[in-house]
C-alpha cells in the first residue's frame, strides 16, 4: 500500500494526503526524553506493542517549498528499503551526517503521521566509541563510509531530510562501484546482539598476506608508502587483493626468462571467470627446463615465440592494439586518486582480456557485428523489437562489455601503465 501524507486530514486512507514542510524541526533523537512527557499522543514514540498494532506503508510523500522556483513545491519520496538522512544541528560534512535505513513505515489509526523503523549506519569514530567494540581504529574507516548497524530506532516523518545513495561494495567483486570522496559506501553490517560483530570479517578487505594490518582505506587522512599500492589477483577462488610490498616480501621477483612466456603472457593466463590458466596462454606459464640437459628449452621457446605471433596477429586483426596493452596489465589500485581509489584499473583489466579471449576463442562474427551496430545505432534495437536490457544481456554474455571507442582505450593504456613483476600469494598467478 502506497501511502502519502498531507496536510488535509479526515480523508479515506486511499485518497493523497500531503504534508507541506516550511520549517525545519529538531531531530526526535535529539528530543526524545522532552517530548515522551509533554507531546501529544499522536507525536509520542510507539511503543514495541503500538507499533504492531499500527497500519503499515510502503511509502510516504513529502511537498516542501521549491528552493529553485519560486511558488512551486518539491516532493521527496520515503519508501522501505530507502538510505536516508536525518536532520541534525552539527555541521554538514561527510563524518557528521546522520544516515539511517527504512526498515517499516507505519501510521496510528487515529491520525496520518507517518512514523519509519529505521536502523543506524555507523561511522568510523561511531563504531569505534560504541559499547562492546574493542581494538577498532577509525582510520580504516573513510569519512564517506558507514557500516550498517543493528541499532534501531522509531523517527517521526519531520525528522527525516532525504534520501541518499549509500552504494555496496566487497573486496572480490570484478565491477566495484566507482566511488568519489563525495559519495557514501557501505561494505560491512555491525551487529551488536552477535559475535562476531562484522559481517563480512573486517579481514574481507585487508592484505591476503598481512592480515593483522588495517583494513585498505580508499580516502586516508595520510597513509604509508607501503600501503600506496595494491595487487588483485581476479581468479574466481582468489579474489583477493595485496600490497605490493607484502607480495615482494613473499616472493622474489620472477627472473623474466625463468619462464617459457613473459610476465605479461603470464598475466594474460590469469582469467577472471575461471580459476584455471585460460587454454590459450597457459602454454606461457610452464617453467624452462634445466640449462644444459638438452636443446629442449631453445626448441620451447621457439616454439612459444611462434604460438604467439600468430595468436597475436589475429588480435591485431580484431583489437585496437591498447586493448592488449590494458589486458595485460596488473590489476593495480590507488588510495586517494579520485574514482579510482576503489575501482583501479580493475574493470579495464578485466574487459579487456575477456575481449581478447573473445576473439582467441573464436566467437561468432556476428555477435561482434551486431554489438557495433547496437552501439552505434540504438534506434537499429526497434527493428528486431530488443529492449535496451535485452542488448546489454546479450553483450554481457560475450564478453562485449567494454567501449569499442580507441581513444578510451589508448588513454586507459597510458594511465594504467606499470612495470612491477610480482605473483599471486594464493595460486601463484602473475598479477
Amino acid at each position: 500500500m502506497e501511502f502519502n501524507v498531507g496536510i488535509v486530514r479526515n480523508l479515506l486512507a486511499y485518497k493523497p494526503l500531503i504534508i507541506c514542510q516550511h520549517c525545519i524541526l529538531t531531530p526526535l533523537s535529539m528530543a526524545r526524553k522532552r517530548r515522551r512527557s509533554t507531546a501529544p499522543k499522536r507525536f509520542r514514540i510507539p511503543t514495541d506493542a503500538e507499533w504492531i498494532q499500527m497500519r503499515p506503508f510502503k511509502q510516504f510523500v513529502i511537498l516542501s517549498p521549491s528552493k529553485s522556483t519560486q511558488g512551486q513545491m518539491d516532493r521527496e519520496i520515503f519508501k522501505v528499503n530507502d538510505d536516508i538522512r536525518v536532520r541534525s544541528t552539527e555541521t554538514r560534512t561527510n563524518v557528521n551526517q546522520w544516515l539511517c535505513r527504512i526498515a517499516e513505515i507505519r501510521c496510528r489509526e487515529s491520525d496520518n503521521n507517518p512514523w519509519v523503523k529505521v536502523y543506524w549506519y555507523y561511522s568510523g569514530y561511531d563504531i569505534s566509541t560504541a559499547n562492546g567494540v574493542t581494538g577498532f581504529k577509525a582510520s580504516q574507516i573513510a569519512d564517506n563510509e558507514r557500516m550498517l548497524s543493528s541499532h534501531w530506532e522509531y523517527l517521526e516523518w519531520n525528522c527525516l531530510d532525504r534520501v541518499v545513495d549509500i552504494y555496496p561494495w566487497f573486496s572480490d567483486q570484478l565491477d566495484p562501484p566507482e566511488i568519489s570522496e563525495d559519495t557514501f559506501f557501505t561494505r560491512h553490517v555491525i551487529n551488536f546482539e552477535t559475535k562476531p560483530l562484522f559481517n563480512p570479517p573486517l579481514r574481507e578487505h585487508k592484505c591476503g598476506i598481512c592480515s593483522e594490518s588495517l583494513m585498505y582505506n580508499p580516502f586516508p587522512a595520510s597513509f604509508r608508502a607501503s600501503d600506496t599500492y595494491w595487487h588483485f589477483c581476479p581468479r574466481p577462488q582468489c579474489r583477493k587483493w595485496f600490497h605490493r610490498s607484502c607480495l615482494l616480501h613473499s616472493f622474489e621477483e620472477p627472473d623474466p626468462d625463468s619462464y617459457v612466456g613473459s610476465h605479461k603472457l603470464r598475466i594474460l593466463a590469469v582469467d577472471p571467470d575461471d580459476q584455471n590458466p585460460h587454454p590459450s596462454f597457459v602454454q606461457f606459464t610452464y617453467p624452462k627446463p634445466d640449462r644444459g640437459k638438452d636443446s629442449s628449452e631453445f626448441n620451447l621457446s621457439n616454439m612459444a615465440n611462434a604460438k604467439w605471433e600468430e595468436m597475436l596477429s589475429k588480435i591485431q586483426s580484431k583489437l585496437h592494439p591498447s586493448i592488449l596493452t590494458i589486458a595485460q596489465q596488473p590489476i593495480v589500485r590507488h588510495p586517494n586518486t579520485g574514482n579510482l581509489s576503489i575501482v583501479g584499473n580493475l574493470k579495464d583489466v578485466v574487459l579487456a582480456r575477456r575481449l581478447v579471449y573473445h576473439v582467441l576463442e573464436g566467437s561468432q562474427n556476428w555477435i561482434v557485428n551486431r554489438a557495433n551496430e547496437l552501439l552505434s545505432k540504438p534506434e537499429s534495437a526497434t527493428t528486431t523489437h530488443m529492449t535496451d536490457s535485452e542488448v546489454w544481456d546479450m553483450l554481457s554474455h560475450c564478453r562485449l562489455l567494454a567501449s569499442p571507442y580507441e581513444p578510451f582505450w589508448r588513454r586507459l593504456e597510458i594511465q594504467h601503465s606499470g612495470t612491477t613483476h610480482v605473483m599471486c600469494n594464493s595460486c601463484g598467478g602473475a598479477i
